[in-house]
């Protein structure tokens, strides 16, 4: 009974691949192949995001509203997640001071811009002093090509646009 119960145990431990009783491999066994990683395609093919700047009255008086609308326009195939929404301009705070109005989230949104679907947002300010500004849009996104992944950062910029702030 002692012997069976050995044997079994032998057995056992030989089949369960226990490290004790393994042999270890060659130096000329290289092991297995592995497998290579998917490729990431380049972004480059992928980024058909495109964002458009819209400035709203334009030339603006000094004390009167203007309003930035930026809207970002998906036609890609894969969505454009978490979209952060920027505005940049030379002379912005001389000329305008800081927005009274604006997106939710400091121009955040905790969603995506699904394929063929866009999303805007408005930045409004009040007009302090005449001249003009030079103003460009931005946008930052995730791109995943399905699920887990490639994913990778996009981000793209509107054509500039020019504000002529007027005195009274």
């Amino acid at each position: 009974m002692r012997l069976k119960l050995v044997l079994v145990i032998l057995m056992v431990l030989l089949t369960s691949g226990c490290w004790w009783f393994t042999v270890p491999p060659s130096q000329d066994d290289p092991g297995p192949t592995p497998k290579p990683p998917s490729p990431t395609p380049a972004p480059e093919q992928y980024d058909s995001a495109v964002l458009d700047l819209t400035v709203e009255p334009n030339p603006v008086v000094v004390g009167e509203e203007v309003r930035f609308r930026l809207t970002l326009a998906n036609h890609d195939v894969y969505a454009a997640g978490i979209p952060k929404f920027s505005l940049q301009g030379d002379q912005m705070a001389v000329l305008l001071g800081t927005p009274v109005a604006g997106p939710e989230n400091d121009g955040v949104l905790y969603g995506a811009v699904a394929p063929g679907e866009s999303h805007q947002v408005v930045w409004t300010f009040i007009a302090r002093a005449p001249g003009t500004v030079t103003v460009q849009g931005h946008v930052s996104f995730e791109v995943h090509e399905g699920y887990p992944g490639p994913a990778y950062w996009r981000g793209t910029q509107s054509s500039p646009v020019s504000l002529r702030v007027v005195p009274r």
